[in-house]
């Protein structure tokens, strides 16, 4: 196995145990055994009727763009409106923002995997939105692993 094999192999168990470190916190109060997760999670962030917010988010693939760092996510009737890099204060390239999602994007994305071999979330305990996602669609494939991480900062209801 040459270093760079190990060096991918390495990074790969790293990142996803370092995604799934922690509990993931889905107390919505009584869940209706027919829903999924994320359908409850779904239930209550729609119940709370946010469709102009500001979230922070970070995605991480491989690929030609590599590692996205922080970006700031304008949304606006639930379609990206405005985007800023944290890291280097500029509006991120169009091959950069395709990657970044709202929020119900991010509840697409997650029913869209549901048969992927490996999926890890959490949902936000207030909001119910969810803050952390990792997919792998086929461990038996090499990087094809992507995470989001998403953090709400303003919302407007």
């Amino acid at each position: 196995m040459s270093r760079l094999s190990v060096l991918v192999l390495f990074l790969s168990i790293l990142s996803t145990i370092w995604l799934a470190c922690g509990e993931p916190d889905t107390s919505f109060g009584p869940v209706d055994q027919t829903e999924s997760p994320n359908q409850t999670a779904r239930a209550t962030w729609q119940s709370n009727d946010i469709d102009n917010y500001t979230i922070d988010q970070k995605v991480g693939f491989w690929g030609p763009a590599g590692f996205q760092g922080w970006v700031q996510l304008e949304i606006e009737d639930n379609e990206i409106a405005g985007a800023v890099n944290l890291g280097e204060n500029r509006e991120p390239e169009n091959y950069e923002i395709i990657w970044f999602r709202t929020i119900d994007d991010l509840f697409d994305l997650i029913e869209s995997s549901s048969d992927a071999d490996y999926v890890v979330i959490t949902y936000d305990s207030i909001y119910g939105y969810p803050n952390h996602i990792f997919i792998n669609g086929n461990t038996g494939v090499r990087h094809d692993e992507i995470y989001y991480k998403t953090n709400l900062i303003h919302a407007d209801n």
